[in-house]
């Protein structure tokens, strides 16, 4: 192609936005999905906030009214924290505080992959009833983030899908 010949120019300009951060409700159609940010001094909700440098629990409860096949666990992680590979040296026996609900089962996933923003899992069959994970992270920036819903949905069957409750999420100084 001769940049200084003749012809016809083709561009296109795009533009994407989101939701403003803030708070989003939960929804379920065929899969209901929860989620709790606690570290050891217990759950950290509306007012409570971590410290820079700390270490928390990221734990994901999803629930199916009967067995699914193909399920995709979508889990955002806010911009001023981090997933921790557990897979790696000697983390790999992080004790977990708190605990799950009455009923709920260790979720048993066929594949997990960490990235910069987000945990997606991957399972196979996804039987009836409560089901949790729980993700260690880390803050590692002072700010104010949005802390998108997770989504579960059945990947060929996009009519059974939910999604947790959007929220923000606060990380102070870190310090004593």
């Amino acid at each position: 192609v001769d940049p200084h010949g003749e012809g016809r120019l083709y561009y296109r300009i795009g533009m994407g936005w989101t939701k403003a951060a803030g708070k989003t409700e939960a929804h379920a159609s065929g899969l209901v999905m929860s989620r709790r940010l606690y570290d050891d001094a217990g759950e950290l909700g509306p007012g409570r906030s971590m410290k820079a440098g700390n270490t928390a629990w990221l734990e994901v409860h999803v629930a199916a009214d009967m067995r699914q096949r193909y399920v995709a666990l979508d889990i955002p992680i806010p911009a001023g924290l981090e997933a921790v590979d557990t897979s790696l040296g000697r983390t790999g026996h992080v004790l977990v505080a708190g605990g799950a609900p009455k009923g709920a089962r260790r979720l048993s996933y066929d594949h997990r992959e960490l990235r910069r923003d987000r945990v997606v899992v991957f399972v196979d069959e996804l039987n009836s009833g409560d089901h949790h994970v729980t993700i260690p992270v880390r803050a590692t920036h002072e700010g104010t983030y949005s802390f998108p819903p997770a989504r579960a949905e059945a990947m060929y069957s996009p009519e059974v899908y939910g999604h947790s409750a959007g929220t923000t999420l606060t990380v102070g100084p870190s310090g004593p």
